[in-house]
């Protein structure tokens, strides 16, 4: 009997608890609203909030290059936006290597989150790793990168910029600023990787006519030390040498430093791409950079997540969100938002 009596007077105030719960105060979110209906409710509400994930929904980013300075401005725009929208965002590192990532997939797969975002290391690599995302029925949103021709039905929205746009403004920028051309030298990405292909291919297209000479292409990975040591070979090759081409700014800060170490600032004029941050604005101003154009990673990294709500909530999407392409130099850069940073 007196344990009868315990067992009451514990349901009495559960009951009680769940009453003053549901005429508590107004929630601002449906994590709060739910929260209300139970105290075990409103504990699970507090932790969701906590990790952002308040909303409910999952989503997997599969990153290829997470380690370059590029993709930690997006994946933290990424990572921001999707706390504010309640999406609880896991973030893998895919390290350039298509069977790891081929690897995160099927796991990814496994665990059935409500989207998956994919930015590959090279094209080729691809076809795997979107095709089993593909049969598992879950959108997939590509960022940054392209995946394969052959793969890209399977995939829901792309965002990311033209390459081959970027390349050839950069090209025609570098006539218009060193009209007396000369010997140049590129330095690429990882090799494979659209980006890689294309940005030289505008750029060859861009100083199509000109007095511009590409006499050597270099594989550097987005890599500012592998840059750096990369123009310090062509100067000594090329004792001539009249412009580098960076494919990104993080490559052409190494250029300018090799270039500096050699003496030959007036000599060498330099082009980047991707006007990185403030160290890229600091370069133009100083004339150690000539010319360079935007790709926003914030904006790259706020749209994918935004998009990949829209496809899990059933709406319309677009193919392909392109990211702008403007020309910047000393004369526009300051007034131009780069997209890194806060």
């Amino acid at each position: 009997m007196k344990a009868k009596r315990i067992l009451v007077l514990v349901m009495c105030i559960m009951l009680a608890a769940v009453l003053l719960a549901g005429c508590g105060g107004s929630g601002s979110g449906s994590g709060e609203a739910a929260a209300g209906s139970s105290a075990a409710a409103e504990a699970e509400g507090s932790a969701a909030a906590e990790t952002g994930a308040s909303g409910g929904y999952s989503v997997v980013y599969i990153n290829a290059l997470v380690t370059t300075p590029y993709f930690g401005y997006l994946d933290a725009a990424m990572e921001a936006r999707a706390k504010e929208l309640g999406i609880s965002l896991q973030i893998l590192d895919g390290k350039t290597d298509n069977q790891v990532m081929l690897d995160q997939a099927m796991s990814a797969i496994e665990q059935k989150p409500d989207a998956i975002i994919f930015t590959p290391a090279d094209m080729a690599g691809s076809v795997s790793i979107v095709e089993a995302i593909s049969d598992a029925g879950i959108p997939l949103v590509i960022c940054n990168t392209r995946v394969d021709e052959s793969v890209e039905p399977l995939t829901d929205s792309l965002i990311c910029c033209d390459p081959g746009y970027e390349g050839e403004v950069i090209g025609k920028l570098a006539v218009e600023m060193a009209p007396e051309g000369g010997k140049c030298i590129t330095l690429e990405g990882f090799p494979g990787q659209e980006a890689q292909i294309y940005r030289t291919e505008g750029f060859k297209k861009g100083i199509e006519g000109s007095a511009i000479e590409i006499v050597d292409q270099k594989i550097c990975e987005w890599d500012k030390a592998k840059a750096m040591a990369a123009t310090d070979d062509m100067i000594t090759a090329h004792p001539d040498l009249a412009i580098v081409y960076a494919q990104d700014d993080t490559m052409a800060m190494g250029a300018i430093e090799a270039i500096k170490a050699a003496g030959k600032e007036d000599q060498i004029k330099v082009f980047g791409l991707g006007y990185m941050g403030d160290e890229s604005k600091a370069a133009l101003l100083s004339g150690e950079l000539l010319g360079t154009c935007t790709q926003s990673p914030s904006w790259e990294g706020i749209t994918t997540i935004e998009i990949a709500q829209k496809l899990i909530e059933g709406e319309t999407v677009e193919e392909w969100y392109m990211t702008e392409c403007l020309p910047v130099t000393k004369e526009n850069c300051e007034s131009i938002d780069h997209g890194y940073g806060a």
